[in-house]
């Protein structure tokens, strides 16, 4: 599988890997078999290393996965996805991605470290917290 994925709800957070190339069916699948995990809920964040792709993502899957996040709006709407990677062509289309996830609504952001990609995401966990209570 060109992505590992784990749902970790002690930190609140969907984390996954890809690896070499995917597509947009292996980011349904995963999306799908999160939302099958037994420990996921509503509202979980996503933080998603892409260093070791081999190529970006088209246009056309970013325009799906919006589509099929959509669709889950219940289930990821309002959630905090950040994406480390350093490479230009990925840059870019993640940027498109964003944009149209936006009317999910997801917030997505893009990282070259993981350090600072876990900082943001925690900073919004924790704001989520003192916001509940």
């Amino acid at each position: 599988m060109p992505i590992e994925h784990t749902v970790d709800t002690e930190r609140n957070l969907i984390v996954a890997r890809a690896f070499d190339t995917i597509d947009t069916a292996d980011v349904l699948g995963v999306v799908n078999g999160c939302v099958r995990h037994p420990d996921f809920r509503p509202g979980l964040d996503v933080l998603s290393d892409h260093r070791d792709l081999q190529r970006a993502i088209s246009p056309h899957d970013a325009k799906r996965m919006a589509w099929h996040l959509g669709n889950m709006r219940d289930l990821f709407g309002g959630c905090r996805w950040a994406v480390i990677t350093d490479r230009p062509d990925s840059i870019r289309m993640l940027e498109i991605l964003g944009l149209y996830l936006s009317q999910v609504p997801i917030l997505l952001k893009i990282f070259s470290r993981e350090e600072a990609a876990r900082a943001w995401l925690e900073s919004s966990a924790r704001q989520r917290r003192i916001d509940a209570n």
